[in-house]
């Protein structure tokens, strides 16, 4: 009797062992986001960390997910940021996963969608964002809440060079400040991807802005992009220009997106209670500054917002989506022509990018996109 209960025991425990198994080889698949050709990074650091891979095309989506077949991906500085490690993805479970698949945004068609999904159809053309990663591949799959459908006036290109952009300058001037006709702004990097839709947009609302850039061409879209006045920051000091155009009252807000090299700086070109809004560190992380600084240089508010936390439901996301779409329809939006390379050229993409070397949006042309 003995015995049999050791080998009955011994039957459980195999059992079970192999039930937890196939769970946790069921979780790994959940985390994997992304299948077929696929660029992923093999360990953090430079752009010498990305590698192709052709990834298992076998995903399913979830009850509340969408499989989508892309044509291109955003190439976004964000991206860099997971490269390096500074920020991770957001897994359904704690753990590193394997292969990391970069890209947040992406552009395709939907080839599979999960039960509570109702808005979507198989073959609709889509847009999306995802803190999952997984864009710069053949497939990803991502949340319901952030895709949405391409307008029938609008291309798929150029969806997903307005989107990220886009969206990031729409709460950036209605939510992180609320940007009027009474304001003056100053935009840094002002010809680049995001900064350039800052710029049309705060235009719109009728502001005075004032934009930095490097280069007598960069100076020229600056113009185009509706600055009012442009400093050209390796010609001069734009802390001194931007006091003598304001007559030294100051700007009331910055948006910079280049952080280390200009942030300083920046905190003196605000006048009083000003705002200054950090959304990106092209140049690197600005130190820390003492909480002390921003009362003395006249009750200043700093922030470091992220777009994810402006449409994180699906109702913001839908709402933001559409005005964005409306804007680039009327023509107050004006992405321009992407530059667009093939997936085999990701490391070139990102090295120009960091390099600051680029105007306008980067897109990755996926096998059979486009």
């Amino acid at each position: 009797i003995g015995f049999c209960l050791n080998r009955v025991c011994l039957f459980l425990v195999f059992s079970s062992g192999l039930i937890m198994m196939r769970r946790t080889l069921c979780n790994l698949c959940q985390w994997r986001r992304a299948a077929g050709a696929a660029v992923t990074l093999q360990g953090f650091g430079g752009s010498d960390k990305l590698t192709f891979s052709t990834l298992e095309d076998n995903l399913i989506p979830a009850a509340d997910e969408i499989l989508i077949k892309n044509s291109v991906a955003g190439v976004n500085y964000i991206d860099t940021y997971f490269r390096q490690g500074f920020r991770t993805f957001q897994m359904p479970s704690k753990g590193p996963i394997t292969p990391i698949v970069l890209g947040v945004e992406g552009g395709g068609w939907v080839e599979k969608v999960g039960e509570n999904v109702t808005h979507l159809n198989t073959g609709d053309q889509v847009v999306y964002l995802t803190l999952q990663g997984g864009s710069y591949a053949e497939k990803t799959l991502v949340s319901q809440n952030m895709v949405h459908r391409v307008p029938a006036e609008m291309e798929m290109a150029t969806c997903v060079t307005a989107l990220l952009q886009g969206l990031t300058a729409h709460f950036l001037l209605n939510d992180s400040f609320n940007v009027t006709s009474k304001s003056t702004v100053l935009v840094h990097a002002s010809a680049g991807g995001t900064g350039s839709v800052i710029c049309q947009l705060a235009k719109h609302y009728g502001a005075h802005v004032i934009g930095t850039c490097s280069t007598e061409e960069k100076r020229r879209l600056s113009i185009q992009n509706g600055c009012d006045d442009v400093i050209l920051y390796n010609d001069v000091d734009f802390e001194t220009e931007v006091k003598r155009i304001t007559n030294n009252i100051g700007v009331d807000v910055v948006y910079d997106g280049v952080g280390k090299t200009t942030f300083e700086k920046s905190l003196r070109c605000l006048r009083r209670r000003g705002s200054m809004v950090c959304f990106g560190a092209a140049s690197g992380q600005p130190d820390p500054v003492s909480i002390m600084t921003l009362s003395n240089l006249g009750s200043l508010t700093l922030s470091r917002p992220m777009l994810f936390d402006f449409v994180a439901t699906k109702d913001e996301w839908n709402e933001r989506v559409k005005d964005t779409f409306r804007l680039v329809c009327e023509g107050v939006l004006r992405c321009g022509s992407p530059t667009v390379f093939g997936i085999d050229q990701v490391k070139v993409a990102h090295d120009l990018l960091e390099g600051r070397k680029t105007t306008g949006k980067i897109l990755l042309q996926l096998p059979g996109g486009l």
